[in-house]
């Protein structure tokens, strides 16, 4: 009778975990009963042949959001796409100059074309945006050897401003799959 209470305790306790998000994987717990009727619990490990990697992180400022949606190749292009979402109506800003990525190599890669809505450039693109309404932006990365299928970390330059053109907010994103 104590096994089974045991086990209906663990079969609730890892359904649980599972039915929760959370994240970064090896801060979850688990249980499981050993051979013997033993409950054994721990933290789990993350398989380093098979990384973590989120696409969809989102990081959230005080006037806009932004949602990498993911990266995808195109021979030795990379562009990375994401969606921003306005709390207010104003006009928003997507900064390509200054933003960057590094790959798994130990190397930067600086933003070749920004685009928001409609507008492309190498520096800051911006355009008038609705409390919201989400819109999308993208950073061209150029001349990414075909070896990096990982991005390490992502930086780029973000704001929505009712007034004159303001200083970027730094958002950073890691652990990025890059697609074919």
């Amino acid at each position: 009778m104590r096994n089974l209470i045991q086990i209906v305790s663990l079969t609730v306790l890892v359904f649980t975990n599972l039915l929760v998000p959370s994240h970064p994987v090896a801060a979850q717990k688990a249980c499981v009963v050993t051979d013997s009727g033993d409950v054994v619990c721990g933290k789990l490990q993350q398989d380093s042949k098979n990384p973590s990697t989120q696409n969809n992180q989102t990081i959230e400022f005080e006037t806009i959001n932004i949602t990498l949606q993911g990266c995808k190749r195109s021979t030795s292009t990379v562009n990375c796409y994401f969606l921003l979402s306005p709390k207010k109506d104003g006009t928003g800003y997507f900064y390509c100059g200054g933003s960057k990525m590094f790959d798994t190599f130990a190397r930067e890669y600086f933003c070749q074309q920004g685009q928001i809505g409609e507008q492309k450039g190498s520096n800051s693109q911006y355009t008038t945006m609705l409390k919201g309404i989400p819109l999308t932006a993208i950073a061209t990365f150029r001349e990414i050897p075909t070896q990096v299928k990982e991005i390490s970390a992502l930086q780029v330059g973000v704001n929505l401003t009712d007034y004159g053109t303001p200083p970027y907010q730094s958002a950073v994103f890691r652990s990025i799959l890059v697609s074919e």
